[in-house]
């Protein structure tokens, strides 16, 4: 009987395959996870898990581009070496995202310039680097983009360096004057994920959604103390996100003789994230409308989604307690690390997390009041909440640069400090309108970081 439905699955899989070949249109997919580090476990993971949901539902290995640092799995720190979980479990039933997840490039390949050179179908520039695919879709396929990680106003981030909004959104027009696309979606995974896509043009035959608003983070599910148990271990980090398992789970249980539309599952999604705002960006008229399994493959037969499973058959509590704001992810990681294990690793973790975030409020503290003398102005810009409607652009990314390499020890920003970039632009834009000059509010920012950090 097994071996039937094996040859009944594989028969319908080849069927679904044939039809799109027939009709001319494929499905494309690039899968990215921008970051690095045990206490992002959960990036990783969601970006594996959703290249297993593709592959299930029938797109083909050739087809998904895997961009991920891949050094989680096999971190001193994961109790399940080589092995990566996307949700918690009760008993012995987990299920390895990390087996077979292919990974196409890795480690320091991991970039923006790569990622926006897959994207726009740039052979050559990738020749040598990873396995070397690009985007090779045509003006008949529809092509499905997910990011995770973690953003600032008008940035996502990399393992190293950061991609503004302006380049991700110059690369789009590429792809659509190249007619690389049918339809375009774009699932986003990042704090403040929702200014990237605020001067997203419509008429492109681009759909996007974002995990948060402009002005806000994006929250991390399955987290310590409450849910992060796999098969009775604690991994003491976070196992996804917020808005990425919504999607990833509600894909997963579609009803093979469903069908989801993109909006369906846009309001659904949004429904259940509770702490972000998820948004919807671009040709939402247009795309909306149209099944997902248009970008994500046709449904997995029941027999053959052990996700669906699963989820049927053990349900989580929906505890908003189990979320966590994603800037402070390592700190509650390594705080119930440390109280699980007292380990002297553990505490010594603990001990410099705790120290490292004393050291950034102190620096943005000093600054800011250094800049500003209002008592609201300076509240403000140290909420660390981006302003409503920001203009100062250059002077953010200006500052942002030069914060990043004079006041952080050649180490870049981190998970927590990564916050105040939206510091950066509250002084920004406060501190233009009292220039006398056009660019004489970043020299003064400039040169006061450069005191404070000396």
């Amino acid at each position: 009987m097994a071996t039937l439905k094996t040859l009944v699955a594989a028969a319908c899989l080849l069927v679904a395959l044939f039809a799109g070949e027939a009709r001319g249109k494929r499905e494309w997919a690039v899968l990215v996870c921008g970051s690095r580090g045990y206490f992002n476990y959960r990036h990783h993971a969601d970006v594996c898990h959703a290249y297993q949901t593709l592959r299930r539902r029938g797109i083909p290995d050739e087809r998904i581009i895997t961009m991920m640092y891949d050094d989680v799995a096999n971190d001193r720190r994961n109790p399940f070496p080589g092995q990566l979980f996307n949700r918690p479990t009760n008993g012995s039933n987990a299920i390895d995202v990390y087996k077979g997840c292919l990974k196409d490039y890795t480690g320091p390949a991991v970039t923006p310039e790569n990622f926006l050179n897959v994207i726009r179908g740039e052979h050559e520039k990738m020749l040598g680097i990873g396995s070397g695919k690009v985007l090779n879709s045509t003006a008949e396929d529809d092509v499905f983009i997910n990011f995770v990680d973690h953003g600032a106003p008008g940035l996502i981030a990399f393992p190293t360096g950061e991609l503004r909004a302006k380049p991700l959104l110059e690369a789009l027009e590429v792809m659509y004057e190249k007619k690389m696309y049918d339809n375009l979606v774009f699932y986003m995974e990042a704090c403040e994920s929702g200014s990237m896509f605020q001067k997203l043009p419509t008429g492109r035959n681009v759909y996007a959604v974002t995990a948060a608003n402009a002005r806000e983070s994006s929250w991390a599910t399955y987290c310590p103390p409450l849910q992060d148990k796999v098969n009775g271990v604690n991994l003491n980090t976070c196992l996804g996100d917020d808005f990425s398992i919504r999607w990833l789970e509600d894909t997963d249980s579609e009803n093979a003789d469903g069908r989801e539309t993109l909006l369906q599952q846009y309001q659904r999604v949004r429904a259940k994230t509770k702490k972000s705002h998820v948004l919807d960006f671009g040709d939402i008229k247009r795309i909306a409308a149209d099944d997902i399994s248009n970008f994500l493959g046709d449904p997995a037969p029941e027999e053959d989604n052990p996700f669906a499973k699963a989820l049927r058959e053990e349900a989580l509590n929906d505890d908003e307690n189990a979320l966590v704001d994603s800037r402070d992810v390592p700190f509650v990681s390594k705080f119930y690390r440390y109280m699980r294990h007292k380990t002297p690793e553990a505490e010594m973790e603990l001990h410099e997390e705790m120290a490292h975030r004393k050291h950034v409020d102190a620096l943005f503290a000093k600054i800011t009041n250094a800049l500003l003398t209002d008592d609201d102005d300076i509240t403000e810009a140290l909420s660390a909440v981006p302003p409503t409607n920001p203009s100062e652009w250059s002077c953010h990314e200006e500052t942002h640069r030069f914060f990043k390499s004079m006041c952080t020890d050649g180490k870049g920003f981190s998970d927590y400090s990564l916050k105040y970039s939206a510091t950066l632009l509250t002084l920004c834009e406060k501190l233009s309108a009292k220039a006398k000059t056009r660019a004489g509010h970043i020299s003064q920012i400039l040169s006061t970081m450069a005191e404070v950090c000396n």
